[in-house]
Formats: structure tokens, C-alpha cells, sequence
């Protein structure tokens, strides 16, 4: 009973600490689902191909889409990832670049997802691509985890599972929404939107966002889109990857990466071009490194604990009295002390010391 108070007390703080953005979305989801049980609505607020073309052209249906749902239970899972999105993502970015985000994410990809039925219905003559009804925040929310990979990386996703990292959530989203269409327990709307979405959100992220440091995308290699697969074959994508970005270059699509580092010179104004030198780069990299020295260390001082003798052994050892007339010769790694008994002629013993090299 104290753990679900302790839930709900937490809800309520999240819900709210939120935005008036993050409102707004949650009250938009929710009144569109009500509209939604009138009859001719449903047709009016999702997206379908072939009603982006004359003579239908309802272009608004790739506002309203995203936010519409049929089902309760994706409805209230819809409330719950605009909640937690909106308080990871907006104290990173402004209000400005959010919004411009949401935007873009959605319109674009549900404007790719068009243009791949188009291409499938042309080149397959298969007019249920035509046809198909696009809505539901699950491609939002793939392109919320690119977002969420971006900003922490090696941060794991929840402490019951510290082996699974918000940068391997991307992938995984999209290897259940393939597994769930091949299995029939999703339609194959949500695939094709999850990946134009997902794909969208790395574009928008990689080279278009305009950062707080007035840079515009995000070169780190802890961004690339080799890093989203397993390390294994992760070199294999930077090659093929690198390629296709060359010919985007060429042709004018993507624009060229250009990274600048200010050395700090102010009286000359000195300004290298660097990879990943950004501030959030930094910081990514002085995390890492961070945990690296913390392990390392850790496997370090665990075989030393077990070899050091306890102070309270050196105290038992170093209060017991020599017998008198006894002789001792104490090793100390490279140095040997020896004591011999006082003679009666000496005022003080003797203290021989004797060096030995390994």
C-alpha cells in the first residue's frame, strides 16, 4: 500500500512540475479521443495516403494524427510518454526548439510514411498502401528515445534493468514494432511510421538543430548512425554509412559537418575545426571516462584489500615483548633490520641495517 502511495505521490509531482506544452499535447490527446466516437471523425482526423491527394488533400490529418488514439490503454500510454518526454527533453531544449521538434518529427515523418506507400502502390500496384490509416504517438515516441539516446547516453533506462542503456532504446522500439507487424499484434502503419519517425528525429538531430551554443546538429560519435547497432558490426555501418553521407553532401541534401573549437585565445581569435569538441561532447566523453576510471579502479582495490594486514593485527604484533637474548630479523620488502640483545658494556643496541636488491 506505501508503494503505490508513493507512486501516485510521485505521478502528481511529475504531472505537476510539466509544462504548459506537455498540458496541452495531454488535454489535445484526450479531447480528440472523444471527438473520435462520432462517426464520420475518424476519417477526418487520421492520416491516410490517399486522402493527401486531390481531391480529398486533407493535409491537417499530419497534425492530428499523432495525437489521436482508439483505445483507451494507448491513449493513457500516450499520456504517460508525453508526461516523461516532456520533463527529460524541455529543461534541455527551449520552448522554441521543442515545439519546432514535435513539429517536425511528426508532419516530416508521416509525410515520408506517405511517400513510401505512394512508392510501394507504384512500383507493387498494391492499393491497400493507398488506404492505410496512420495515427497513435508510437513513431513520437521512437523519435523521443533518438532524442533521449542523444542527451544520455550510457544512462541506464530504469534500476531494475542496469543493463539496458537509453542508448540501445531506439533499437529496440524499432525491433518490437517489427516483431509485433510480422506477428499481426501491430498494423503495418505503426512500422512504417516508427522508422520514418525515428529516422526523421536523427536527421533533425544530427545536422539541423540550431544547440544553445549556436551550433547547428550534433557530429559526436556517440550520435552517428553506426551507433545504433550492436558494436560488433558497428564498423561495417560507419563505412556504408559514411558513403551514402558523402553522396547526400554531394548532391546537396545533407549539408557538409563543420565543427569549430575555440581555443580561448581572445587576442587572436584563433578558431579550430575539431570533431565532436562541442560542450555536450564534453561532457558525454568526461562521464564515460568518469565510470571507466571508477571500474578500473574498483577491480584495482578489491585483490589489494585481501592482501594488506589489518591494524589491528600491527597492534597485536608490535605490543608483545621480545625475550631477552633472543634474535630477530625482520623483512621489510627490500630492507632488513636486525636486533641483537644489549650488552652490558653498551649504552644503547645495535642497529644494523642491510640493503638487498631483487
Amino acid at each position: 500500500m506505501r508503494n503505490k502511495e508513493d507512486v501516485l505521490k510521485h505521478v502528481t509531482n511529475v504531472l505537476q512540475s510539466s509544462s504548459m506544452v506537455t498540458r496541452c499535447l495531454c488535454v489535445l490527446s484526450v479531447l480528440l479521443y472523444f471527438i473520435g466516437f462520432v462517426p464520420p471523425a475518424f476519417s477526418q482526423l487520421v492520416m491516410t495516403p490517399g486522402f493527401l491527394i486531390p481531391p480529398q488533400v486533407k493535409l491537417w490529418t499530419l497534425l492530428t494524427a499523432p495525437f489521436f488514439e482508439t483505445s483507451i490503454i494507448m491513449l493513457a500510454a500516450d499520456l504517460v510518454i508525453l508526461t516523461a518526454v516532456g520533463y527529460v527533453l524541455e529543461p534541455l531544449w527551449n520552448l522554441r526548439s521543442y515545439l519546432m521538434f514535435i513539429g517536425i518529427v511528426n508532419g516530416v515523418g508521416l509525410s515520408i510514411a506517405a511517400l513510401i506507400c505512394f512508392a510501394i502502390y507504384f512500383i507493387a500496384r498494391a492499393e491497400s498502401f493507398l488506404f492505410l490509416s496512420f495515427h497513435g504517438l508510437y513513431g513520437f515516441t521512437c523519435a523521443c528515445a533518438v532524442a533521449i539516446k542523444q542527451a544520455h547516453p550510457d544512462r541506464p533506462v530504469s534500476p531494475i534493468l542496469p543493463f539496458l542503456r537509453y542508448k540501445d532504446l531506439p533499437m529496440l522500439l524499432l525491433f518490437v514494432s517489427l516483431v509485433s507487424t510480422m506477428l499481426g499484434i501491430m498494423s503495418l502503419s505503426y512500422l512504417i511510421m516508427s522508422f520514418t519517425c525515428a529516422a526523421v528525429s536523427w536527421v533533425f538531430l544530427r545536422f539541423y538543430q540550431i544547440r544553445t551554443d549556436g551550433s547547428r546538429g550534433d557530429m559526436s560519435d556517440s550520435f552517428s548512425f553506426a551507433s545504433f547497432f550492436p558494436e560488433p558490426i558497428q564498423p561495417v555501418v560507419a563505412v556504408a554509412s559514411g558513403s551514402v553521407f558523402q553522396v547526400l553532401v554531394m548532391i546537396s541534401i545533407c549539408p557538409e559537418a563543420v565543427r569549430t573549437y575555440d581555443v580561448g585565445a581572445s587576442s587572436s581569435g584563433i578558431t579550430i575545426t575539431l570533431p565532436g569538441t562541442l560542450p555536450a561532447d564534453a561532457q558525454r566523453r568526461k562521464q564515460r571516462a568518469i565510470k571507466e576510471l571508477n571500474e578500473r579502479l574498483n577491480k584495482l582495490e578489491q585483490p589489494q584489500s585481501s592482501q594488506w594486514p589489518s591494524m589491528e593485527d600491527e597492534d597485536n604484533a608490535s605490543s608483545q615483548p621480545l625475550p631477552q637474548g633472543s634474535h630477530e630479523t625482520v623483512e621489510l620488502e627490500s630492507v632488513t633490520v636486525e636486533t641483537k640483545p644489549m650488552k652490558e658494556s653498551d649504552d644503547e643496541p645495535t642497529l644494523t641495517t642491510t640493503d638487498q636488491t631483487s
